[in-house]
């Protein structure tokens, strides 16, 4: 999908006034022309406590938001599946392939579904497991939690 970083911006600002827990972008701008826009964007939601998780580029650019300070910003761990999260230099790493149980692959007539939208996916899954299981406690306190989980082996699913 092209598209224009004004929509991103503006997608966002519209999202803000819902107040979700957790806004999952698997999309982003490599354009340095959105940054202060979007670093505004991320301070009001982290103003409202709300969580930005963001997948990183698929071929390694630096990209916005992910990389903005305050966004979950996540990249590839790897294609095996049994890989486990991490974290690591400011991001989290999750498996970039999907499970194939619904037969998703022969669906959607593409050969492999993976990149950084998926892995990104798995980390929004766990941050919403978190939140839910803890109910309101502050955004930071949440990924905490989930960088405390993976450093004792709870999200590595090799165990």
């Amino acid at each position: 999908m092209v598209s224009d970083g004004r929509v991103l911006v503006h997608s966002l600002k519209k999202i803000l006034l819902y107040s979700p827990d957790i806004i999952h972008l698997s999309l982003g701008t490599t354009s340095p022309r959105y940054i202060f826009q979007l670093k505004r964007i991320v301070r009001k939601a982290i103003k409202k406590n709300i969580i930005i998780v963001c997948s990183a580029n698929n071929h390694g650019l630096k990209s916005y938001p992910a990389y903005l300070k305050g966004v979950v910003g996540v990249k590839a761990s790897s294609n095996d599946i049994n890989a486990g999260i991490k974290y690591e230099n400011g991001f989290f790493y999750a498996p970039s392939m999907v499970i194939d149980e619904f037969n998703l692959i022969n669906i959607s007539k593409r050969k492999q579904l993976k990149g950084t939208s998926i892995s990104a996916a798995y980390i929004t899954g766990c941050l919403a497991l978190i939140k839910y299981e803890q109910g309101s406690i502050k955004n930071d306190d949440i990924i905490e939690k989930l960088k405390v989980l993976i450093k004792g082996g709870i999200y590595n699913a090799s165990k």
